[in-house]
């Protein structure tokens, strides 16, 4: 039979689970309430997404049928928030970490505008090679597709738009600081995969921390695997 102390330690835990559950639904609901008033277009999210939806749903069942796997590339209401965003801030640098469907989304971004330079990195060579091949079949440009490694030997100019979503979570948590370095102040970084809880829950010690602002995406890049993001929004 279980001790009263054990018994108390449950009911303590269960009852931490809650509260922390319920301020993380709080942080949801006002996150999405707030760029939801910044961006008036994500009031009605579905109506908004529906343009790429058309435009990339085809494109995104082959690539994870004949590319990737579903549960490796990065999930389509991801890809629908990111398109999204790219036409509300219309970024002139962005940073692809972890190339692959967005490789192709970011570029089809940069060809709908000027001016527009898109760098996709990994730490994967053959997986790069693959993105390059990916690209070069969607006749779409496959420049600056570059290792980590020697991508940042060099000196760049700081990016509007980061997506951390690069390695294992171990090498994304390696990483993050200098990650968050590369974006220019007022610029945004998606983290992607924080349903995973050790890596959540190290970004949410870090941002209160370091008093990082950040918006909880749980509103609109849940995916049937449960997975969604954060968005980072760095102090100008």
């Amino acid at each position: 039979m279980a001790g009263v102390g054990y018994i108390i330690r449950c009911k303590a835990g269960l009852a931490i689970r809650r509260i922390t559950h319920s301020l993380e639904k709080q942080k949801i609901l006002a996150d999405t309430q707030f760029l939801k008033k910044k961006f008036p277009q994500l009031e009605d999210y579905k109506t908004f997404t529906q343009q790429y939806r058309d435009r990339y749903l085809k494109d995104y069942e082959y690539y994870v049928e004949n590319v990737s796997c579903a549960g490796h590339a990065v999930s389509f209401e991801q890809v629908l928030f990111m398109r999204g965003l790219c036409d509300l801030i219309k970024p002139k640098r962005v940073l692809d970490l972890g190339s692959g469907f967005s490789s192709y989304i970011f570029r089809d971004y940069a060809a709908s505008g000027k001016d527009i330079v898109v760098w996709s990195i990994d730490n994967d060579s053959a997986w790069l090679q693959k993105t390059k091949d990916y690209l070069e079949e969607k006749n779409i440009s496959s420049d600056n597709l570059v290792l980590w490694q020697d991508f940042i030997k060099g000196k760049r100019e700081p990016f509007d738009l980061i997506l951390h979503d690069m390695g294992d979570m171990a090498f994304r948590q390696s990483e993050l600081n200098q990650v968050l370095n590369m974006a220019k102040p007022g610029g945004l970084v998606i983290l992607d995969d924080v349903h995973k809880r050790i890596y959540g829950r190290y970004l949410k010690q870090l941002f209160k921390r370091s008093n990082i602002r950040y918006y909880n995406l749980h509103s609109f890049t849940y995916d049937p695997l449960c997975r969604y993001s954060f968005m980072v929004h760095k102090k100008k």
